[in-house]
């Protein structure tokens, strides 16, 4: 929206504003609910390749977490982290 032929007049500029302060906010809140209960929470967004320095992927990385480009690769991730965790627990 920032290089359209539009932004930043008719109200545009205040949108764009409006969308980056929700992604942010959105990646802190998915970072506090991993730390409170301890359990990862996934973050998924096309905007982690589109637009890696769009808000939301830039503060989930900011957080030391990751951002994944699709919903399918955020589940594989998630896949991978339980099989790990069930061959810890199978070894100890």
């Amino acid at each position: 929206m920032r290089e359209g032929s539009f932004y930043p007049d008719f109200g545009l500029e205040r949108i764009v504003q409006y969308h980056n302060r929700q992604d942010e906010r959105y990646a802190i809140a998915a970072h506090e609910a991993s730390q409170k209960y301890l359990k990862p929470v996934l973050i998924a967004t096309e905007l982690a390749v589109a637009d890696p320095s769009n808000p939301g992927p830039a503060t989930v990385r900011d957080t030391g977490r990751l951002c994944y480009a699709s919903g399918s690769r955020a589940a594989y991730a998630l896949a991978q982290m339980v099989k790990y965790s069930n061959y810890r627990a199978s070894v100890s």
